[in-house]
């Protein structure tokens, strides 16, 4: 599982139906090695299992050592970093640039040369699509340079006191006061910069309980964080207010603006286009009129889980960002336990 994880997670099985407009993204056997190595780290640090070798401190530190940044070059001075399996956004132009999600904390300096090789203006903005700290561990470093840090306002919330991750328990301590976000909204907000509108859209109720995505209608991009995960199975937060039925009209929000030439940028995974998107909303059909059969029928949820009622799926959706993500039993179990869709 492991393997099939690092092969979707750090691009060895590329599909070709995003045409990129000037990537400098080609992967290298070193490249190759050092993804293998963080891919192990953050892997194994999801891991709830006992039987899970669980990485130390030097495992963590090799792998953001060995880790790089891959930046492909969407045009309009516009560029997607992926940076331990997150996909981070940056905007370029005379008038200072914006970036989306921070990554880890290990990784700011090598984001930093990665970013400074495309511009050299000042990181006005840093924009987090929701909370977890693969997403925004690095922002205490951003805001140290000056950049102001705008979020949803649950983002903010998440960020400001001690939080467990779910489900595997871990406590995650609240944020230092310079990481947290200055500027929060719970609506839509919008940009302008670089001669670009960027629209920050407040997704409740999918991912987690405060997600944004990002539309750049003139450049016909769109930011979805970790609402969509391409070639997954999605990730719900349920104990933050996250929902399968929030994650399916997100995707159906997104699939009203896009259009067959837009590029869609998932949280981690490979850049996606609007059939991409069509694909994994219908999984997330399935997921629900499976769910839904099973909460329906005298069946125990032992019963149903022995028949494994998402074998169908696992070859397409059954291994992605992480652990979290990699078993159909998992989240069906996750589903059925916390969202009811049979007739009562």
């Amino acid at each position: 599982m492991f393997y099939q994880y690092i092969a979707r997670v750090f691009g060895l099985k590329k599909r070709d139906s995003v045409c990129r407009r000037n990537s400098n993204a080609a992967r290298s056997l070193p490249f190759y090695l050092t993804a293998f190595v963080s891919a192990f780290a953050v892997y194994s640090m999801f891991s709830t299992s006992d039987a899970q070798a669980q990485p130390t401190q030097a495992d963590f530190d090799a792998a953001f050592d060995a880790a790089v940044i891959v930046t492909t070059d969407l045009g309009d001075g516009i560029y997607v970093m992926e940076c331990m399996g997150v996909n981070s956004l940056l905007l370029t132009g005379d008038d200072g640039a914006l970036f989306m999600d921070t990554c880890w904390d290990a990784m700011s300096d090598k984001l930093m040369v990665a970013i400074r090789e495309q511009t050299d203006q000042p990181i006005k903005y840093v924009v987090l699509t929701h909370w977890h700290n693969d997403h925004t561990q690095g922002n205490k470093n951003f805001a140290n340079m000056g950049s102001i840090i705008v979020a949803h306002e649950g983002t903010r919330e998440r960020l400001s006191v001690d939080t467990a991750r779910w489900p595997s328990g871990r406590i995650l301590k609240a944020a230092p006061p310079a990481a947290l976000p200055v500027i929060t909204f719970n609506d839509n907000a919008t940009f302008y910069m670089n001669g670009q509108q960027i629209n920050f859209i407040s997704v409740e109720h999918a991912h987690t309980h405060g997600d944004i995505i990002a539309v750049l209608p003139n450049a016909n991009i769109i930011h979805a964080g970790d609402v969509f995960l391409n070639g997954s199975y999605p990730n719900i937060e349920y104990d933050k207010g996250g929902t399968l039925v929030g994650t399916i009209e997100s995707a159906n929000m997104i699939l009203e603006i896009a259009d067959d030439d837009t590029i869609i940028i998932p949280g981690h995974l490979e850049l996606a286009d609007k059939a991409d998107l069509i694909r994994f909303r219908d999984m997330m059909f399935d997921l629900k009129d499976r769910v839904a059969e099973g909460q329906d029928s005298d069946k125990s949820l032992e019963e149903l889980l022995a028949e494994e009622p998402l074998r169908h799926l696992e070859n397409d959706w059954g291994t992605g960002a992480g652990p979290l993500h990699t078993a159909g039993n998992v989240i069906y179990e996750r589903i059925y336990m916390n969202e009811q869709f049979a007739e009562q």
